[in-house]
């Protein structure tokens, strides 16, 4: 019952097409080929619902069509910000609100205040009892632990960063605490990650990883208004 991957519809080049909702990324953009310009600048134009994009393009290995739509490129965290913006994963709606108007059905919901840093969201959440500040990253389908060795019973995953290089990783399951609420979620322990480790290096550190999808509930709000995400736990 937990999306490994969030698309939204998007009208580009005259017809319809999906980008990844990934607010792993700072920006919306659309993919480019690998060793292309990063970023190049006015690489297309976008309509997301009424609202239309001049996006720039970044490098990326391309995401297979979903519904027989292509997959163009990213819809990042930049579009999660203007205003609080809840994404539900039930209804599969993204809505976003004005400045000033919080979604007052969330006002109940576990929460957690998060920083601003380079126009990505970081949480501070625990995990296992340990103080953390995560990258609110729906790119991932589980949260992602720096650092980490395995555990016993843990599961070992061969897979590849957005560059298409290679990384192992180690699924259990992990103590995650958003405020009060605290309950047992799906981790992926990564003794070592250097594309990851590289964006922690440019935040200026103090990130141990990523809070993926499956941590997000049935619903989370991103409000910038008062520097908190809510999520809907079960």
């Amino acid at each position: 019952g937990v999306p490994s991957r969030v698309h939204i519809q998007v009208t580009y080049k005259g017809a319809s097409a999906v980008l990844l909702v990934d607010t792993g990324s700072n920006v919306t953009f659309l993919q480019e080929p690998l060793g292309s310009q990063d970023p190049l600048p006015d690489a297309g134009v976008l309509s997301i619902g009424c609202r239309t994009l001049n996006v720039i393009g970044r490098p990326e290995a391309a995401d297979p069509a979903v519904n027989g739509l292509d997959s163009v490129g990213t819809f990042g965290t930049d579009m999660f910000l203007s205003g609080p913006t809840k994404l539900d994963f039930g209804a599969k709606v993204i809505s976003s609100h004005v400045s000033g108007s919080p979604f007052t059905e969330a006002a109940g919901w576990p929460n957690a205040p998060f920083d601003l840093d380079k126009g990505l969201v970081l949480p501070h959440v625990s995990l296992d009892g340990t103080s953390v500040r995560l990258v609110l990253d729906t790119g991932s389908d589980h949260t992602l632990w720096l650092g980490q060795q395995p555990k016993p019973g843990d599961v070992e995953v061969d897979t590849t960063d957005a560059m298409g290089n290679p990384v192992k990783l180690y699924f259990g399951s992990v103590d995650l605490a958003i405020g009060a609420w605290h309950g047992s979620v799906p981790v992926l322990r990564a003794p070592s990650f250097p594309y990851l480790e590289q964006t922690v290096t440019d935040l200026g550190g103090n990130v141990a990883g990523l809070l993926g999808l499956s941590s997000l509930g049935a619903a989370f709000v991103i409000d910038g208004d008062s520097q908190v995400v809510r999520v809907e736990q079960p």
